[in-house]
């Protein structure tokens, strides 16, 4: 995927990096590519990587199969709220 106009070069790299074990993943597991989610992981993954975004935990989840560590610097900040968590 090509740089987005507001992301650094450093941010670009991060999210391709990403966004190839997506790809992978899903093909591996898929046997295709689901075009939707990537664009949709592609945008979670900046937003609570660079921006520190909140999102329901659950879809937190779903990020941190490919990147273990997203998330965890901002998550403790949030007390106990079990639903959200902050990047």
């Amino acid at each position: 995927m090509a740089r987005m106009q507001w992301e650094s070069e450093l941010q670009c790299l991060h999210r391709q990096r990403f966004l190839r074990k997506v790809l992978e993943d899903h093909e591996k597991r898929l046997g295709q590519v689901d075009l939707e989610e990537l664009e949709l992981f592609s945008a979670l993954y900046f937003n609570v990587k660079f921006l520190q975004c909140t999102y329901d935990g659950h879809l937190l989840e779903r990020l941190r199969a490919y990147e273990p560590e997203l998330g965890t610097s901002h998550s403790k900040q949030n007390g106990d709220k079990e639903d959200m968590v902050v990047s």
